[in-house]
């Protein structure tokens, strides 16, 4: 490539430039035209098609360029996220049987499982998990895809994150496990005893630091969960004042009844 040639190159790959254009009328420039859209299209075709869900495309896309599968995009998305994202089984199997990175990460450390995880796709879920995928692997806040399956309440995935060892006890980056993280921020749709049950005990509600320095604060006597164990106790202890009323009732009129007699 000559100097004069190189304006019309940079021109071309961003797309700064007008039909009417000098750069445009001379050869050296239409020759790096065909040559730059090849490569562009080379390197988005394959993330476009992932896209679409359609596997034909997809297939396609891969066998003309082979080297493009973990191609990333201006954030650091590859192919598979983008098929994950959409929920596109058949395509996010067909990209990893072909060599995708199941532990790829875009620019905020988000990898395919986290999405995966986020949108409740307990099938692609499991198909990372048999295909390697990390469990533990955080983003850049430290969450891991078991702090954001259990703040938004995903049974089901929790299920298969536990299941193909997820660390329970992974701290992020404020120093929440991923039931302390859901608990702060108010946001658990199990129910308790099920969440307890998932997570094989019971762990503190409360970051341990936190806890220490104010063990008995107002925000954690106010959870909600604390809110339904008073509400239980409550209404256990109003049914047996009302059987032991009814009890005390029956002696009453029974010790009246033999002395009418």
């Amino acid at each position: 490539m000559t100097i004069d040639a190189l304006p019309a190159s940079q021109a071309l790959y961003n797309r700064n430039f007008s039909p009417k254009s000098p750069l445009l009328n001379s050869h050296i420039t239409r020759a790096l035209k065909k040559k730059l859209e090849a490569y562009k299209a080379s390197r988005a075709s394959l993330l476009e098609s992932s896209k679409t869900g359609s596997l034909d495309l997809s297939k396609y896309f891969f066998h003309l360029y082979p080297s493009t599968i973990n191609n990333k995009d201006e954030t650091s998305l590859s192919s598979l996220h983008f098929a994950v994202m959409s929920g596109h089984l058949k395509v996010a199997q067909f990209l990893i049987k072909s060599g995708a990175d199941v532990n790829s990460v875009n620019n905020k450390g988000i990898s395919p499982l986290y999405i995966a995880a986020i949108k409740r796709n307990d099938q692609v879920v499991e198909l990372l998990l048999r295909c390697g995928a990390n469990t533990n692997l955080a983003n850049n806040k430290g969450n891991t895809p078991l702090h954001l399956a259990t703040l938004m309440g995903h049974q089901k995935v929790i299920e298969l994150l536990i299941k193909y060892k997820a660390n329970i006890n992974a701290v992020n980056n404020e120093g929440f496990t991923p039931l302390q993280l859901a608990k702060e921020k108010k946001s658990l749709s199990l129910d308790h005893f099920l969440l307890v049950a998932l997570f094989g005990a019971k762990q503190p509600l409360k970051n341990a630091e936190l806890s220490k320095k104010n063990p008995t604060s107002r925000k954690e006597t106010q959870n909600p969960i604390n809110l339904k164990y008073f509400f239980i106790k409550y209404n256990l202890l109003l049914v047996s004042l009302i059987a032991l009323s009814a009890l005390s009732a029956t002696i009453v009129f029974s010790n009246y009844f033999y002395r009418s007699k």
